[in-house]
């Protein structure tokens, strides 16, 4: 009797370590697949220019690379307007931009590539499952004015707490030009469960090891207390 609850301590116990074993969380970063603004200056500075990696120096898979690892690589977008950047068409403020992620997402940080001629200098950010319904997820936010005819770095902006939302609207009160507002390029950090890790045979066997010399120690322990 005594063998056989060694052999089921040695189990237990070894897949109750293989369940404590959590799958990775990574922050991947998400590019929207579509965008609107109220106005767009063309040919040239259309809002799709700010989703699909035109003018940066280094580019990412959306959905699969890591946010943080991408960012850390410091991608610079270009000054260059044309067919890189988002521009307003002769109207500085009060601009609404929304941006489609395709389906909902778990949703925590911006990246803001800003304009460095008319970037923001003040917006609101709100979030919607449908599109037509938007919360508040933060107001007053004064993005980075960075330094006039110089390519550009992103400034990551944090919401403060983990967003579930299918679009992401900017509403921009202020701009760094009265006659213009522009941005370069936008994407989200998004959270997501790595496969779970399996551990190798050897390794299971020293799991199940450690339990079975946990079973072995306490049947001597009650010989002893015979």
């Amino acid at each position: 009797m005594l063998k056989k609850l060694s052999i089921a301590a040695a189990t237990t116990l070894g897949l109750t370590m293989l369940v404590d074993i959590n799958p990775a969380q990574a922050a991947l970063i998400v590019s929207p697949v579509d965008a609107t603004a109220t106005s767009e200056f063309t040919p040239g500075g259309e809002i799709i220019n700010t989703i699909n990696q035109s003018g940066l120096s280094i580019g990412f898979t959306s959905g699969v690379d890591d946010f943080d690892t991408y960012l850390a690589q410091n991608p610079l977008h270009t000054l260059v307007f044309a067919g890189n950047e988002w521009f307003s068409n002769f109207q500085g403020p009060n601009q609404t931009i929304t941006y489609d992620l395709g389906s909902i997402l778990a949703i925590d940080r911006l990246a803001l590539w800003n304009e460095e001629g008319a970037g923001i200098s003040s917006f609101n950010i709100l979030s919607s499952n449908d599109g037509v319904n938007f919360s508040t997820i933060l107001s007053g936010v004064s993005p980075i004015n960075n330094p006039i005819n110089n390519d550009y770095s992103a400034e990551v902006i944090d919401f403060g707490s983990v967003v579930n939302a299918q679009f992401v609207q900017f509403e921009i009160t202020g701009c760094e030009n009265a006659n213009l507002c522009g941005i370069g390029e936008v994407a989200f950090a998004t959270a997501e469960s790595l496969p779970e890790a399996v551990p190798e045979p050897t390794a299971l066997l020293g799991l199940l090891g450690a339990g079975a010399l946990g079973a072995t120690s306490l049947k001597r322990k009650q010989e002893q207390e015979k």
